[in-house]
């Protein structure tokens, strides 16, 4: 089985994919382990199953969960954790494998790349079937500061203590120290940003977590760990399958949301940057991950009104023998009722979706 899941930098840091979770459209269970090169009979059944599905599926020897048979809506969802991803990315890699016309035992890949099994190789043809089939709903990035070159957890500690020093994109951010009784230390972790928001940088002292395993990790380990959801996770997916480049992106994330800075200017925007967090980031420039909110507001209106309103129109729409009169008669008025910023987004989506117009953009 091959084990190395991780890009490495020229400064000698190691970026991986720490955590896939995606929900697939299908509703049917077995075509999508097939999709991805996956065994049924590999898996067994849970007692009950999670997240509002009603049955579950897990790996007899990885960390891999299927959840299915739940709402009309939800299809297939599948969690890959850190320690099941290079073991998911072969049998991935080896459902792409075609026969050749001559030995029965030949093969040849659909394209050379996937020859060689690296992250830049192999995530850019995992994202891309995730994507044509379904959605994201968590995808983590890993970097790992092995002995610990540059920050250690403290040092970072210290540095966001100073809000002269640095920038960040997240609004809050809190440390976090456990310790045994005698005092030992356990623990060691900083979060920048909420587990509820669609983006969160974790960074910890991944050593000792190793020795909590009772795993023997001979030198300082730091990690610093994006976790990323929904919407954004679908759009660092569409660059890593547009740029083939995981390990660039990954390091393009962390210097767009943070960057530690030298105090020579009245601006914080134009001081420069610290020498040793430069060096850290290696210059790979920087990656914001956009969304269009119009999208995805609209849309998340649709779901609220399927998830929240639905049954109770189609009572009334039952106890009025048919007639939606009650629901379209009105429609005008009640638009008018909208905030000019949800006008602005119900048109603004209108138009780049369907045509120039509309009739409550009219008003009639």
């Amino acid at each position: 089985m091959i084990d190395d899941r991780t890009y490495e930098t020229e400064n000698r840091l190691q970026i991986s994919c720490d955590w896939i979770s995606f929900t697939l459209d299908k509703k049917e269970v077995i075509p999508c382990l097939e999709l991805f090169g996956q065994d049924r009979n590999n898996y067994s059944f849970m007692e009950k199953g999670a997240q509002g599905y009603k049955k579950m599926l897990r790996h007899s020897h990885y960390a891999i969960t299927v959840l299915f048979d739940g709402n009309e809506d939800m299809g297939v969802h599948i969690d890959v954790k850190g320690s099941a991803i290079t073991y998911f990315l072969q049998c991935f890699r080896t459902k792409q494998q075609q026969p050749t016309p001559f030995k029965k035992e030949d093969f040849y890949y659909t394209d050379e790349l996937l020859e060689n099994f690296s992250p830049d190789n192999i995530l850019p043809y995992l994202f891309q079937t995730i994507l044509e089939h379904g959605h994201f709903t968590r995808l983590d990035v890993a970097i790992d500061d092995k002995c610990c070159r540059y920050f250690s957890v403290d040092d970072v500690a210290k540095i966001l203590d100073n809000e002269d020093i640095y920038i960040a994109k997240f609004r809050s951010w809190r440390h976090i120290v456990e310790k045994s009784t005698s005092g030992e230390m356990l623990g060691n972790t900083i979060y920048m940003g909420t587990r509820k928001s669609d983006i969160m940088l974790r960074l910890y002292d991944k050593q000792l977590e190793q020795q909590k395993k009772e795993v023997a990790v001979t030198c300082p380990w730091v990690r610093w760990e994006f976790e990323i959801k929904k919407e954004r996770a679908d759009s660092f997916a569409k660059e890593v399958i547009h740029n083939q480049q995981f390990g660039v992106l990954g390091m393009q994330l962390l210097s767009w949301y943070l960057r530690f800075i030298n105090q020579d200017d009245s601006n914080k925007s134009r001081c420069s940057t610290l020498p040793l967090w430069d060096e850290f980031i290696n210059n790979v420039g920087k990656l914001k991950l956009s969304i269009n909110k119009s999208e995805k507001s609209v849309e998340k209106s649709l779901m609220w009104v399927q998830r929240q309103c639905a049954p109770t129109i189609a009572g009334l729409v039952m106890a009025n023998a048919g007639d939606i009169s009650f629901l379209t008669d009105k429609l005008p008025e009640h638009y008018n009722r909208l905030s000019l910023a949800d006008r602005s987004m119900f048109e603004s989506y209108l138009k780049s979706n369907f045509c120039e117009g509309g009739a409550f953009a009219e008003g009639v």
